[in-house]
């Protein structure tokens, strides 16, 4: 499958006292919150139930807003939805079940985005390890007849996507 990165911005890097898991959950929120309701941005300790500067705020709503126009500008994203459930049986009675971080529904279709928060070196490699959980969710969508025009990784903490396509045959 081939890949391609493109940033939208520089780093985020924050001063919060969280690490691993509580760090992608809080940073998932925020991009939920802000994205959905940027006038919100300033209750994001009362809403995550996490302390957050005032400094680390304002990066993350700035991270949000370059996020939100880069949508816009590279997908002509006419509208998002965030943390969209998926619930399925596949083929061979395998439920599938997650929640897409990012639908991006433009005039074609929709592109299935998923956040990830870790560090990484080499996007297009790490995107790799997250073909099976991205081809889940194209399955889902397509059938509930979507058109699915692509997937891809939200490196929340790179200021980065890396998108791609999954073929039908190579889920």
């Amino acid at each position: 499958m081939e890949v391609r990165s493109e940033r939208y911005g520089e780093r985020l890097v924050l001063e919060v006292d969280l690490a691993g898991t509580e760090l992608g959950t809080f940073l998932h929120r925020c991009f939920e919150i802000v994205g959905s309701r940027p006038d919100l941005a300033d209750r994001i300790p009362e809403l995550t139930g996490m302390n957050a500067s005032a400094s680390a705020i304002s990066a993350i709503a700035s991270a949000v807003g370059r996020f939100k126009t880069r949508l816009a500008a590279s997908l002509q994203a006419k509208a998002v939805l965030r943390d969209w459930p998926v619930l399925m049986v596949d083929g061979d009675g395998s439920t599938i079940a997650g929640t897409a971080d990012a639908i991006v529904q433009t005039q074609e279709g929709v592109w299935i985005l998923d956040h990830k928060s870790g560090r990484i070196d080499d996007p297009s490699a790490a995107f790799q390890k997250y073909r099976r959980q991205l081809g889940a969710y194209v399955q889902a969508f397509e059938a509930r007849k979507a058109r699915v025009l692509g997937v891809g990784i939200h490196w929340i903490r790179r200021g980065e996507v890396t998108r791609g396509q999954i073929a039908p045959n190579r889920r």
